[in-house]
This record gives structure tokens, sequence and C-alpha cells, in this order.
């Protein structure tokens, strides 16, 4: 083609189907990769790469193409080698620190302006995990109030999760009990067999 022209959008078709399939060699790659060395690209066409793909993204059918693509030309070697990086390989405590706080609040992708409840906070927290556990292991997952074993069980705040906020993880002040049982609890209050008895 004469420096300068473009090409339509029907050579551009032909050219893509013709590439379909074809790999480059090793030297013609070698050869491609030593053509740009020392290439540096203007400032003024940075900006306009910059202008033309602000704000396009690729459709999920084409970065489907884009992963099969990028196995099939994969080497064995370079396969092996990304296999031998990844075996085994673990975050570090300070990385996993890292991440979270990048995600956290207002920067993370599911941030919806600070909608979430105090009380749902509380209760998703690692230490309400803790605290429920704690509770279960000491009743020896049994229901305190019917004897059942096992099965969809609950951790009840015998002195109320709203009423008393500094008991809320105080392993003392929870009871285990089945779901059937805590059901019959739901806006009645505190259970007071069980305050009598810790009481006593």
């Amino acid at each position: 083609m004469v420096k300068g022209s473009h090409m339509t959008d029907e050579q551009r078709m032909r050219c893509s189907i013709a590439d379909v399939g074809r790999r480059a060699t090793d030297e013609t790659r070698a050869k491609m990769s030593a053509s740009h060395i020392g290439n540096v690209m203007s400032e003024s066409t940075k900006e306009l790469l910059l202008s033309y793909n602000l704000g396009s993204h690729h459709s999920s059918e084409t970065r489907a193409r884009q992963a099969s693509a990028a196995l099939v030309n994969m080497t064995p070697e370079r396969k092996e080698k990304l296999r031998a990086v990844n075996l085994g390989s673990h975050h570090s405590e300070e990385t996993k620190a890292k991440q979270s706080a990048a995600l956290r609040g207002c920067l993370g992708g599911g941030w919806r302006g600070g909608v979430s409840s105090a009380n749902h906070i509380i209760r998703t927290s690692g230490e309400y995990v803790t605290w429920r556990t704690a509770v279960f292991e000491r009743d020896g997952f049994t229901c305190q109030d019917c004897g059942r074993r096992g099965g969809d069980l609950e951790a009840h705040h015998v002195h109320g999760f709203a009423k008393y906020p500094d008991e809320r993880l105080v392993v003392a002040n929870g009871v285990t009990l089945c779901l059937a049982c805590h059901n019959k609890t739901k806006g009645k209050g505190e259970l007071q067999t069980f305050v009598m008895a810790q009481e006593a």
C-alpha cells in the first residue's frame, strides 16, 4: 500500500479473515519486537489513544474470545511456568490486609452510600461469628429448650441484643436454641427461665 493511504473496511475484514488461525513464527515475532525497540510514542498520540479508548469496554463475547486465544497461543513452556509460579501460592497477611482495606466502605464495589444498619454490621462481623460459635460449643450444639441436637441452631441473647449493647458479645449472655424454639421468643423479650438460671 502507498504510505499514508488507509484500508477500506472491506479490505480490513479480508485481512482479518486471512489471519484467523495463523501464528507468527518465533523468528517473525522476534523481528516485530526488535522493530519497536527505541520507538517512543509522542504525547499527542498517547492523548489521542486515551481519548479514543476512554469509557469503552469489550463485550463478554470478545473477552471470552481473547481468553481462548491467549490459551491457544500460549506455549507449553509458558503454561508450565505459570503453573509452577501459582502452585501453592498464597497472599501474605500484609497483602490480605491491604486488599481488605482497599475494598472497605465507599471504596468497595458494593458500596451503596452507607445503607447497612448498625445491627447488620455487628451481626455479620467476625467477632459476632466467634461469639455464636463459642455459645454453640459450650452448649454442645444442643437446643437448651427442647434438647434437640444439631439442625438449624441459633444463638439467642438472654439479655436482649438492642437493650443491652454491652452484653452482645458476652458468651454467658448467649444460649443455643433450635429455629423453632428461637421463633417462640420473637417479640416476647427475654427468656425468663434462662435469665433466672444465669443469675442463680
